[in-house]
């Protein structure tokens, strides 16, 4: 029967291991771990695959999220510690992972992040809108203007909503017949003798002002 036996120094740091669900202050047992098991590979030094924990505060994993992430996602695919190479037993593993992910997780709900969208042309429905509210004048564009590409099922994405020449064209024809029929509509109530402001959607409104003026 084959033997594989430890350096006695190897021996020694991992025996001194806390068991991490024991530990009270759970980084401790983490840097124990990882100190018995992980950086004789990923230290400043070696930095196999561009990673080291020296440079990781395991008493604040929020702050080193993308890299834990991945040390999560390799650990739980039994990809680290590598074959052949000492390793912990699968429980302790598993709290030393789960304990990382309960961090970042908490903290990342504590402050969400969402990043704000980034600009874009208007769709179909928007424009229609937009024009409803400045000018008092709803105009079915679907007929004017061509349907809108959709990511996702959804139309009003920014990566769909490109802009290219023809549909700058189209725009542009789409605001002369626009300007045309609210023209026509304001003069139709001149001609009848009745006041432009009277007439129904001849008073162009203003728009809303979201900031006071100082």
């Amino acid at each position: 029967m084959k033997r594989t036996f430890l350096p006695i120094p190897l021996l020694l740091v991992v025996g001194a291991i806390p068991a991490l669900g024991q530990s009270e202050n759970p980084a401790e047992s983490q840097r124990a771990l990882v100190n018995g098991y992980c950086v004789g590979c990923h230290d400043d030094d070696t930095s196999s695959g561009g990673f080291s924990w020296e440079s990781v505060d395991l008493t604040r994993p929020e702050m080193h999220t993308q890299e834990l992430e991945m040390v999560i996602r390799k650990v739980r695919a039994g990809m680290m510690p590598p074959v052949g190479m000492p390793r912990p037993d699968a429980k302790t593993l598993d709290t030393f992972v789960t304990g990382l992910e309960s961090r970042i997780d908490r903290v990342a709900a504590q402050n969400p992040y969402m990043k704000p969208p980034p600009l874009h042309r208007l769709n179909r429905a928007e424009y229609r809108n937009s024009v409803r509210e400045l000018l008092d004048y709803d105009v079915d564009v679907s007929g004017i203007l061509p349907a809108d590409p959709k990511s996702g099922n959804f139309d009003n994405l920014a990566d769909a909503l490109t802009i290219t020449p023809a549909l700058m064209q189209g725009y542009v024809r789409a605001a002369e017949r626009i300007s045309h029929g609210r023209i026509q509509r304001c003069e139709s109530g001149r001609q009848g003798r009745q006041s432009v402001s009277a007439r129904p959607g001849c008073a162009i409104r203003q728009p809303r002002r979201y900031i006071r003026d100082p």
